[in-house]
């Protein structure tokens, strides 16, 4: 993804709570041209403008042109976005960079996208009732992730931090696991775990429709 910053024009987007579905983020999306990648744009709050220089608003080029997809990752730039928002706020500093955890973010939501794609192009498209069982079993899959949350959160935790130490040792970082920084990071992730399924959902859709 490349971040573009932009310090006049109108303000797109709101950091205000909203329904997380996919829907929500279509407000967030710009295209130049019809064959172009698409862009999320979100303006910057008033009371961090300052501390980008006066910007009012930034857009991030989501790499694709594929309506579908930019939505899946639109709604994890705005999740990344608020974070990194909430870290100026409080004048946060660790060993570990923003733009260090932009980088694990991108990294995590390419392999799950890549993961996503692998289950849509494994699916018989072209037969409902071969569509209407893999939802069924992306289905049983959510379920048991929920239940594993409510009955282990704990050790779905340790799972994740796991992981995410993984891809700080691959990429020669320090951070620190009672950080705040580390603790959002390690929420980011679940939340990805958790949209998986729902954007798996989406694309089989989004599939199925246009055959």
């Amino acid at each position: 993804m490349v971040v573009y910053f932009r310090s006049k024009g109108s303000l797109w987007g709101s950091l205000s709570p909203k329904k997380d579905t996919l829907m929500t983020y279509r407000t967030y999306l710009i295209r130049k041209t019809p064959t172009s990648s698409y862009l999320f744009r979100i303006k910057i709050p008033i009371d961090l403008r300052d501390f980008f220089g006066g910007r009012t608003q930034f857009k991030v080029s989501l790499g694709t042109g594929i309506k579908s997809q930019s939505l899946v990752i639109s709604s994890t730039v705005y999740t990344e976005v608020q974070s990194i928002f909430q870290s100026v706020r409080m004048g946060l500093e660790s060993t570990i960079t923003i733009s260090q955890i932009q980088e694990i973010l991108r990294e995590k939501v390419e392999r799950t996208l890549l993961h996503t794609q692998h289950v849509v192009t494994d699916t018989n498209t072209f037969v409902e009732s071969q569509v209407q069982k893999r939802l069924k079993e992306i289905e049983e899959e959510e379920e048991v992730l929920k239940s594993q949350i409510e009955d282990n959160y704990e050790k779905v935790l340790e799972h994740i931090e796991k992981e995410i130490q993984g891809v700080v040792r691959r990429k020669d970082l320090s951070i620190d696991t009672k950080s705040l920084e580390f603790k959002q990071l390690r929420k980011q992730f679940l939340e990805l775990r958790l949209k998986r399924n729902t954007w798996k959902r989406e694309l089989l859709t989004d599939v199925t429709q246009h055959i």
